[in-house]
């Protein structure tokens, strides 16, 4: 007989907080779609705390999850830094200050380095061992996937 399946430590404190997120993402579509001009309030304001709200739950997993803290740390600073270059890009945009590169430019391709470490440390603690074959494989394929959309 299987034995229940239990949910993991803080499911309930962030039931809450998806539900915050699911509500704000709501109102910024159906604004979205009502409005399609640009929104200063709109564009800064509010998809920037949809942002800071999605990188509020990845900490949350980070403080609930005993083993796996330090991935879900690494991409909560990730998505942190992203948040943080995203919300300046788009007041640089409104205040017409918007160049190439800038700093926002910086902050994006930051957050990449965060997220495959994240990404890796999750994969090795929750995928069987395997063999190198699979690992340079798993390696090429990206690789040739980033050489394509590069195109």
């Amino acid at each position: 007989m299987d034995s229940p399946r239990t949910q993991p430590a803080g499911t309930a404190a962030a039931k809450p907080l998806w539900g915050f997120i699911a509500a704000l993402a709501a109102v910024y579509i159906v604004w979205l779609v009502a409005v399609p001009n640009p929104q200063q309030w709109r564009d800064l304001v509010l998809y920037t705390a949809i942002l800071l709200s999605c990188t509020a739950a990845v900490f949350l997993r980070a403080r609930c999850e005993p083993v796996d803290r330090a991935p879900w740390l690494i991409l909560g600073v990730g998505l942190l830094i992203w948040t943080a270059a995203d919300a300046l890009y788009t007041a640089n945009v409104q205040s017409g200050n918007a160049t190439f590169p800038s700093l926002p430019d910086w902050g994006y391709l930051a957050f990449f380095p965060f997220a495959y470490v994240a990404v890796g440390l999750l994969v090795v603690r929750h995928v069987a061992r395997s063999a190198i074959g699979v690992w340079l494989d798993g390696v090429l394929v990206a690789l040739a996937v980033g050489a394509f959309l590069s195109l």
